[in-house]
């Protein structure tokens, strides 16, 4: 915690999963406390934590590390007026890249960055009035992962005493320029994926492996529950397959079929399966789960 921290760090390195070497990289423009990334086009998009920054002149809501030229810079893009108060102290939010841009979930809102439009910065997805997953979800310590062209969150705080799971996926392309009464790109629909278990899950890992996504760890904050830990791991029984598609060019040019699009959750409830012998060592709450590629071990013969 801030509170408690002797040092906040501006260190950066990368890690072979294949090989098991950890290589330095340049430092961050300023330390971050808290922050979370996501992989787009060549860059590597670090959000968040930047309340940790000792010269508040260098501040940036995200820096990017160019995986070419291996250098960091700050991301000068505007943040939505109405909550730019609210995301100069995000730390440890569900961060994504998903159908071309970058994604994240804060105060029960997704925030989409677009890359070929930055000067717009940092907007909220779809409009008010929207039905979605907030109420469900919750504000805070949710999680994150992208999978396929959907942005996977969990419920946090404030949200369901059960674990809910939903997806965010954008209908129209990266492209899309209209402006009326917000870009086009910007709107979006919620999936839900359904409750993961009987407990509560804050500050749980997601992670895909082979299609299918997991949750693990957590804290059941329920007053019941007096915040039990559950260290289980559970698989949707779904695949991306189960998940709504992009729409069609016809359903784009469909007024009707957009409406039912932005105003509908889509049912993708599933259930979650315990899967057995695979509990966590040690209790762990808010931890980051990912997915590393491997490489089997085939037996070879003289």
């Amino acid at each position: 915690h801030p509170s408690r921290a002797r040092a906040v760090f501006a260190s950066a390195f990368t890690y072979d999963a294949l090989t098991h070497v950890a290589t330095p990289l340049p430092d961050m423009p300023h330390p971050r406390h808290g922050c979370k990334g996501a992989y787009l086009d060549g860059k590597v998009y670090v959000v968040g934590g930047d309340y940790a920054a000792y010269d508040h002149e260098q501040r940036a809501f995200c820096c990017v590390f160019d995986l070419l030229t291996r250098r960091w810079s700050n991301l000068r893009a505007p943040l939505e007026p109405r909550f730019r108060t609210e995301l100069q102290r995000v730390a440890f939010c569900p961060v994504g890249a998903i159908d071309g841009r970058l994604v994240l979930y804060h105060a029960g809102k997704i925030f989409a960055l677009n890359p070929q439009q930055p000067e717009i910065g940092w907007l909220v997805c779809g409009n008010d009035n929207d039905p979605n997953m907030e109420p469900v979800l919750g504000n805070h310590a949710c999680e994150g992962t992208a999978w396929g062209r959907h942005f996977i969150v969990s419920t946090g705080r404030g949200g369901s005493e059960r674990c809910h799971v939903g997806a965010f996926s954008f209908i129209y392309p990266p492209t899309a320029t209209v402006a009326a009464p917000v870009p086009q790109w910007t709107v979006g629909q919620w999936s839900d994926l359904g409750e993961t278990g009987p407990t509560g899950r804050v500050g749980c890992g997601l992670a895909v492996v082979h299609n299918r996504i997991y949750v693990s760890g957590g804290v059941n904050e329920s007053l019941s529950s007096g915040g039990a830990f559950d260290g289980s791991v559970a698989c949707w029984t779904g695949t991306l397959n189960d998940l709504p598609t992009a729409p069609s060019a016809a359903e784009l040019a469909d007024e009707q079929a957009i409406s039912r699009l932005r105003t509908q959750v889509v049912n993708c409830k599933r259930p979650w399966q315990r899967l057995e012998g695979l509990d966590l060592p040690v209790a762990m709450h808010a931890h980051h789960a990912i997915t590393i590629p491997w490489l089997p071990v085939t037996a070879t013969s003289n």
